[in-house]
């Protein structure tokens, strides 16, 4: 990733030094010309991906609603992001090592698609071309998210000013950043962990698939909330406010609240544009749950195996929403706060082993793999 680069780091000084120092009236055209260098430096391809299909969407939008074109747009712009997941899977499966990659796809489709339907529903107040390219170009962000809102990119645009306070916040979130991915997930877990995990072998079948998905769960974790936390603390160093990805979602005493706290603009996006659809369309809670987490797996890749994850989630939060509403309140309630605690605690540590189990799934290469490798977990 280019963030782990110095030359990464030497543009970034540069862009926010000067941006502080231009006069405001060409702060907008500046952050569009470095969020275009900043891309086009990196991949070219994906560069010219992005200009086009923001250019595409930003005028058709505006267009009358008439004809089949209008209705073409977002199933067009999700064929694009299922080929797009495709391509990793091709690429691996075939050897086809001439496949394009496009950086930042995954996260500027779905902003494009956002941008469409709120557009189309008159959900934002008049603004500029220029200001839409900013909101897709933004170069903290448009490689490893999140997924932010066009309004609230809108509202921090406007709202731009100098603050010291935001400023100092923004450096503390990119030490922490740095720190997560560099020390804790490529030192202590991918190193560290690793050559510990290694020096207790030969052990059970099972168990060693478990070890294995606990350290590629935790390396993901604190890899992807790194990156987050570069590209927010970047974003409050120009002024800008981005939301949330992550807020310690190992830590949470169930299903739902870890997807609550896991992948946050992600989860925000399909509850809106996924499980509200499908809610109101079918009203049935279950197929609204289960299509939402089929569509955060299929985002990360459009295959089988990230199908299952999907359908896994789904399915877990299916079970702990039936155990909340019909079997909890059946239960004994202890007001002890000791015993309390102590629920809490397995509770966590219940959510804890279900995600970590779960990644076991990403991680096989095939339907067949996955189901060899729970034979083993429980001991079949």
């Amino acid at each position: 990733m280019p963030q782990l680069t110095f030359l990464f780091l030497a543009f970034s000084a540069g862009v926010v030094l000067a941006y502080w120092l231009i006069p405001p009236d060409w702060r907008s055209v500046f952050l569009a010309i470095s969020g275009s260098v900043f891309l086009a430096c990196l991949d070219s391809v994906s560069f010219v991906i992005l200009c086009l299909l923001t250019v595409i969407v930003f005028f058709h939008a505006r267009k009358p609603a008439t004809g089949t074109g209008h209705h073409l747009v977002v199933p067009g712009l999700l064929l694009l992001l299922c080929a797009a997941r495709l391509t990793p899977l091709i690429r691996t499966q075939w050897r086809m090592a001439h496949l394009v990659v496009l950086l930042g796809l995954g996260f500027y489709l779905l902003k494009l698609i956002h941008y469409w339907i709120e557009m189309r529903a008159n959900s934002f107040r008049p603004h500029r071309f220029l200001d839409f390219y900013n909101f897709m170009i933004f170069f903290p962000t448009v490689t490893i998210g999140p997924i932010h809102r066009f309004e609230d990119f809108l509202r921090s645009a406007r709202r731009n000013r100098w603050n010291a306070q935001m400023f100092a916040y923004g450096l503390e979130r990119i030490l922490y950043g740095y720190v997560k991915v560099i020390v804790i997930a490529n030192w202590l877990i991918a190193l560290q962990m690793l050559t510990l995990v290694s020096k207790w072998q030969p052990v059970p079948a099972g168990f060693s698939i478990v070890l294995d998905s606990l350290v590629f769960g935790l390396h993901l974790y604190f890899t992807f909330a790194g990156y987050s936390d570069i590209a927010i603390g970047l974003s409050l160093l120009l002024g800008y406010q981005m939301c949330e990805n992550f807020n310690h979602p190992f830590l949470k005493s169930n299903i739902g609240k870890f997807w609550q706290s896991w992948h946050m603009s992600l989860s925000a996006w399909c509850r809106q544009y996924v499980f509200l659809p499908c809610f109101a369309k079918w009203r049935n809670l279950p197929i609204a749950l289960v299509a939402t987490m089929a569509a955060i797996g299929l985002w990360h890749e459009f295959s089988i195996r990230f199908l299952l994850w999907g359908l896994y989630h789904g399915f877990g939060i299916l079970i702990w929403r039936w155990y909340q509403s019909r079997l909890l309140p059946k239960l004994p309630h202890f007001e002890n706060r000791i015993w309390k605690w102590a629920g809490t605690t397995l509770s966590i540590g219940l959510t804890f082993s279900f995600v970590i189990l779960g990644f076991t799934i990403p991680r096989s290469s095939s339907f067949m793999e996955i189901v060899r490798n729970f034979q083993s977990i429980i001991g079949l």
